[in-house]
């Protein structure tokens, strides 16, 4: 009886190796052929803003929630500061690239810090809500 269920045992062990390994390795296997059409539509393509309007607003919203969270007290003076010294690091980038026109990849890099300083700026005015 205990060697029946030991060749059970490595049966069992056998076939659920088998079922774990076997659909790894189909989701590796690439297609020879290029896919139909164009290039798989990208998630920041949606209403983008080529000329980096999108991302001049949100640095914009995000300079008069430092200035008016300064002025209720929920964030720090040093935080502020660094807060805008993020703020104009971003514009100095978006003066640089604008220089010979934005591509598709600046205008989205510009986008994302902005929404990364607005996050931060969020993140620290909700952090603390006793006045400073």
């Amino acid at each position: 009886m205990p060697q029946s269920v030991s060749r059970i045992t490595r049966v069992a062990l056998a076939i659920s190796v088998l079922a774990v390994l076997c659909p790894s390795a189909n989701a590796q296997i690439v297609s020879r052929t290029p896919p139909s059409g164009d290039a798989a539509p990208d998630l920041f393509d949606v209403g983008f803003d080529d000329d980096g309007n999108r991302a001049q607003q949100t640095l914009q919203d995000t300079l008069e929630t430092i200035k008016r969270s300064r002025k209720q007290g929920k964030i720090s003076k040093a935080e502020a500061r660094v807060l805008r010294k993020d703020a104009r690091r971003i514009a100095s980038a978006a003066e640089r690239y604008s220089r010979d026109g934005l591509s598709q990849s600046e205008s989205r890099e510009l986008e994302t810090r902005a929404h990364a300083l607005k996050s931060m700026t969020d993140a620290q005015r909700f952090a603390d809500h006793a006045p400073r």
